[in-house]
């Protein structure tokens, strides 16, 4: 008899999944429409747990007491359960959270499989015999407080069966169901009536495939599936995937370029995978807890921009300029936090808010304020929402009563206390939208139990998964894990269950097909052993192009090379400097992009002091510092004090940001810098400064720019000395070849008359302090030589007239060609602009690192 039979019947039937609830439950309507029936009662099909709820509740209404105990969620059994371990040890685990629901699931085994907590093996390792500490303090909390768990939810209805307070179902029908726990064999055997179901028993014999990896796996089952829909779009196909927890976003976008190809798939879902995603990870989930943040006494402000362009909050299809301006703004402020007064007027978004909360509250209390303040942000947005996000909200809404069963267990909380929790529910929720009927069915094997498919794909048939290696709970004694068959416990066990699963997967459907990867990364994979009892047929694979590869290949295209803008004509003085320059040496296009397009990337708040905002700061100390000083001999006639005391005056002037917490460490890690820099300069030879700062207008190749450099010394001889401050990286390459990687000093030195000594990168950073230069006598002392293409600086300074020229001709002529240095995209930020990923190679060292 089937299932679907056995409900006509009257009877109650049971499942081991809420999957295969919903398909019988499919099947029975359709079974009583084609008996031309229009309406019937509501058939009793369920899960076995959702059973057990049921009989809980029918004996709540009914038969209990004032005594009866409450049933706890599974959350506040969690919760309970960590309240336990962390009063049994001084000293917590460090994954509480994990921890507790490891032991929680030792837990509800040792129910399930009747294994007794007081056996003296357990005292056998230090990790059994902790378990029984937290299972007693847990036993004890919910006996004092006349709590229910589920672990022991069967056996309590047992008890009420017997003694007559319950009356279950006259009769009872198993379908899907592999194997039943010795809890619910005892259970089962006080009902009156319990009947096996029959279900799909379909005998073909299966084919096997062997694939190079996982991908090439997905790939041919999305195309297997595409090809068996164009055939028949009523199809029912099942797509096995073991691991599919690890592999759900692989499995999702491979499956979706073939069955939805396009950026903006409409139309009903061709495919649905089982498997969900945390709730926290749902982008309308996530934007609701980062709206919540706003409640804290400071929030880091890149978080503040990501509400700011979130279209779940507030009127975002109607403001989303000004709230761009407003994101733009706080990123330019460059804070890494942002305080809850600063926060309301950075927008009007965040100038209304509800009646500040009590300090402390029960949880309940905060998933009210909780909605009460989302209601203010907006939340979720102004536009209309889909059917997933409908259903989103739903889960979100219950994520926040399940939040306020917590008053049971839970004292009263601090609001980020509060937000912590709700948010770490959010986590541990797994949610998946409704299936809306989708002829392609992604799953776990554990879901295929009872199911019928048209054709079924198993993938990862190999010999790491079909067996699969023990797995015993650490928290339950080994021996004892042997003794009761428990799952996972011992190699026979896993043998038996996949040799099971097998069987119910080929049953499942009149086409299978079994494949199997060779390769996971470096790993080398074989053929699950259990395919030679099952005398599957070698398959050759369809190594057919994905849709969108064979897309790209038939289509008929047309080849443009443009790589020249219109010629650049501006009067006055061009934005960029030297700037500029450097640019067009690394890459014409991003030089093009930059000043042309006006292109950049958004600025990001850092923690402490970005790069650029540390390098003006060395500048303006070092410029203070030696416009007080001005030669090399006032420096030398300083005493050690006097010198320190010189550098942590002007290092304090130079940071000016008084609010950052890091500003002393950053005082002093320059205050050390600079005095290695200053010790350097006493070295050299006798030097007047004459320029610090110096900015100048020069032509070049038809451009007018602005630069400015760092500091000329003279020497005693009348020879100059260019010094640029750097507090990056410095390439020694940087002035060889026609297109100058450093341009600056070149620059300076071509406009710059009278007689060069030197011209030097002076290096200012942790780990590195230094002079690398170029140099025709011993100006600068012992240096790092920069590469030079000519002998003397003279000859220099003219072949950097020439490559300067071409620079600026070009970049004036509108060239714009995508055409790196090497390594120049290492810190691009306009890859997505010229997207030169996409055809280009990856990229040698390069010579000079």
């Amino acid at each position: 008899m089937k299932a679907v039979e056995a409900a006509i019947r009257g009877a109650t039937v049971l499942t081991p999944t809420d999957r295969l609830s919903r398909e019988l439950n499919r099947q029975f309507g359709q079974a009583q429409r084609q008996r031309g029936n229009v309406a019937w009662a509501t058939p009793s099909i369920l899960p076995f747990d959702a059973f057990l709820q049921r009989l809980w509740r029918e004996w709540l209404f009914t038969s209990s007491g004032e005594a009866a105990p409450v049933l706890l969620s599974s959350l506040q059994e969690r919760r309970i359960f960590q309240q336990a371990i962390a009063e049994c040890e001084q000293d917590r685990p460090l994954q509480l959270a994990a921890t507790g629901r490891a032991a929680l699931k030792a837990w509800q085994l040792a129910h399930a499989w009747r294994v007794a907590l007081s056996d003296s093996r357990f005292a056998t390792t230090e990790d059994s015999e902790a378990f029984v500490r937290w299972a007693s303090a847990f036993d004890r909390h919910c006996r004092r407080e006349n709590w229910l768990d589920s672990a022991r939810l069967p056996d309590f209805l047992i008890d009420r069966i017997r003694d007559g307070s319950l009356k279950p179902p006259s009769r009872v029908a198993l379908a899907g169901f592999d194997e039943l726990t010795p809890q619910q064999q005892s259970f089962l055997a006080v009902i009156p009536r319990v009947d096996q179901t029959q279900g799909p028993a379909h005998s073909s014999v299966p084919a096997r495939i062997e694939l190079r990896d996982a991908s090439e796996e997905f790939e041919q089952a999305a195309g297997w599936a595409r090809v068996l829909l164009s055939r028949n779009p009523r199809a029912r196909i099942g797509i096995i995937v073991p691991n599919l927890a690890d592999c759900r976003a692989q499995v999702d976008r491979l499956f979706r370029e073939a069955l939805h190809p396009g950026p903006f798939p409409t139309g009903p879902h061709a495919y649905h995978v089982s498997l969900g995603l945390a709730l926290a990870n749902y982008p309308i989930v996530a934007a609701a807890l980062l709206a919540l943040e706003t409640g804290l006494p400071r929030m880091r402000a890149d978080r503040v921009g990501m509400l700011l362009r979130s279209p779940f909050i507030g009127t975002a299809s109607r403001d989303g300029d000004a709230r761009a301006q407003a994101d733009l703004k706080l990123r330019r402020d460059h804070r890494f936090e942002v305080s809850r007064e600063k926060l309301r007027t950075t927008h009007s978004l965040f100038a209304v808010r509800p009646e500040e909360p009590p300090e402390k509250q029960r949880p309940s209390e905060w998933a009210l304020t909780f909605s009460r303040s989302l209601a203010a942000l907006g939340w979720p947005g102004d536009r209309p929402l889909s059917s997933d996000e409908h259903q989103t909200i739903e889960a979100w809404n219950n994520a926040l009563s399940s939040f306020s069963t917590l008053d049971l267990t839970q004292p009263a909380l601090r609001y980020e206390e509060a937000l912590a929790e709700l948010r770490g529910l959010t986590v541990d929720t797994i949610f998946q939208a409704e299936d809306e009927g989708a002829p392609v069915q992604i799953m776990g094997v554990e879901e295929v139990a009872g199911l019928e498919f048209d054709a079924l794909w198993v993938s990862g048939v190999h010999d790491e998964q079909f067996p699969r290696q023990p797995r015993p709970n650490a928290f339950l004694p080994l021996t004892l894990q042997r003794e009761n068959n428990l799952p996972h416990a011992t190699p026979r066990r896993e043998v038996e269950s996949a040799q099971a699963v097998l069987r119910r997967l080929l049953a499942s459907a009149p086409d299978v097909i079994l494949s199997y990867p060779t390769t996971d990364g470096e790993k080398i994979l074989k053929a699950s052993p259990l395919l030679a009892a099952l005398n599957a047929e070698a398959m050759l694979p369809n190594l057919a192009d994905s849709t969108l590869r064979r897309w790209h290949r038939l289509a008929p295209l047309e080849s443009l090379q443009d790589e020249t803008a219109p010629p650049f004509s501006s009067d006055g003085v061009q934005s960029g400097g030297a700037g500029l320059l450097k640019a067009m040496a690394e890459c014409p296009f991003k030089a093009f992009a930059i000043y042309r397009l006006n292109a950049g990337p958004l600025e990001d708040a850092e923690f402490g002091l970005s790069p650029s905002e540390k390098g003006t700061t060395v500048h303006r100390a070092l410029e203070l510092i030696w416009t007080e000083l001005r030669s090399q001999a006032d420096l030398l006639g300083l005493s050690e004090d006097d010198a320190r005391e010189l550098i942590r005056r002007h290092v304090a002037a130079a940071l000016i940001d008084d609010s950052s917490p890091f500003r002393h460490l950053e005082q002093r890690r320059l205050e050390i810098l600079i005095q290695e820099f200053l010790h350097l300069e006493r070295l050299r030879r006798p030097f007047t400064v004459n320029r610090r700062e110096d900015k100048q207008t020069v032509q070049v190749g038809g451009l007018t720019l602005s630069i400015r450099v760092d500091r000329e010394d003279e020497l005693e001889d009348g020879g100059l000395v260019l010094i640029d401050y750097k507090t990056g990286k410095i390439k020694t390459n940087g002035w060889v070849g026609e297109r100058l990687r450093e341009p600056q000093l070149p620059l300076y030195a071509t406009a710059r008359g009278g007689k060069l000594a030197g011209v030097s990168l002076a290096a200012i950073r942790t780990g590195e302090v230094g002079f690398t230069a170029a140099q025709e006598v011993a100006a600068l002392g012992k240096v790092k030589p920069m590469k030079m293409d000519l002998a003397t600086l003279a000859e220099e300074r003219a072949r950097w007239a020439t490559a300067l020229d071409r620079l600026a001709i070009e970049f004036r002529d509108g060239v714009a060609r995508v055409d790196p240095l090497p390594r120049a995209c290492d810190f691009c930020e306009l890859k997505a602009l010229c997207r030169i990923r996409d055809y280009s190679e990856p990229e040698a060292p390069d010579a000079d690192e």
